[in-house]
């Protein structure tokens, strides 16, 4: 598996509030973000997307245990995806999606 991360997830209370602050930090949204702000962020992406969506997506119940983030991979094709996904439940992942 490449030691890759491509996409960081930060779930948030207040999605405006959040951009606001990245923004006075001096990072610039991708145009066009509709419910969730990206942020290229070198040679990755910092995502902006609301706390609860993000539980959601993640099939995770959001009860004050979970960290509310995540990281992503891009991978090449579904095959090299279903590896990665393989090589993580082997070492103890819970795959829930």
């Amino acid at each position: 598996m490449e030691q890759r991360v491509s996409l960081v997830t930060l779930g948030v209370a207040d999605l405006a509030r959040s951009r606001r602050f990245y923004e006075a930090l001096g990072w610039r949204a991708h145009p066009g973000d509709d419910g969730v702000v990206f942020f290229q962020a070198g040679g990755f992406v910092v995502a902006l997307w609301g706390r609860d969506e993000l539980a959601a997506d993640s099939a995770v119940i959001d009860n004050g245990g979970w960290g509310g983030g995540t990281l992503a991979q891009n991978v090449r094709s579904p095959a090299e995806g279903n590896e990665v996904l393989a090589a993580a439940g082997a070492a103890g992942a819970t795959i829930r999606r």
